[in-house]
């Protein structure tokens, strides 16, 4: 498991842009292995991990038995709010596509509840796939699926 300490990325955050709240800025997410965490591995692997039972998440192991594990939330999830990212509008860019809704309903839950109020005001409420999670193209905006790695910069700017 990959992990970073909250006060390292508080740091480099507030020496690049500040924290007086003034200035607009964006942070923008990968989903797999940032947000969340290998599926199904908590503590004592990954102390900072939280397994939600009974959500399904496919992100690499499509091809494992049974091809999916229970979503794991990442420490940097859990605590975006201690973090200048709290202070400004989110977004997300994913090669994938977010598995399911359930999935999905969990990410938009615990991003507007770490962000001011008036960025989650901009967040859509509900981000459901209405189509195979394959064939979606694009998730509701601020959310971009199916962007290549290495191009997440690129897609995240419309």
């Amino acid at each position: 498991c990959m992990i970073l300490t909250l006060q390292a990325i508080r740091t480099s955050l507030t020496a690049v842009v500040g924290t007086d709240g003034a200035t607009p800025c964006l942070c923008a997410f990968d989903i797999d292995r940032t947000l969340t965490g290998y599926q199904d591995i908590g503590a004592p692997e990954c102390p900072g991990n939280k397994v939600i039972p009974g959500v399904k998440d496919y992100a690499y192991l499509y091809a494992s038995p049974p091809g999916y594990g229970n979503l794991t939330l990442s420490m940097l999830l859990q605590q975006l709010n201690s973090t200048f990212c709290s202070k400004c509008f989110v977004g997300l860019a994913s090669a994938g596509g977010a598995s399911l809704d359930d999935e999905k309903a969990v990410l938009v839950e615990r991003l507007k509840a770490a962000i001011a109020p008036s960025a989650a005001a901009l967040l859509p409420a509900t981000w459901v796939t209405t189509i195979d999670s394959s064939e979606q193209t694009q998730g509701p905006p601020p959310f971009v699926v199916w962007c290549q790695d290495k191009t997440k910069h690129e897609c995240t700017r419309t």
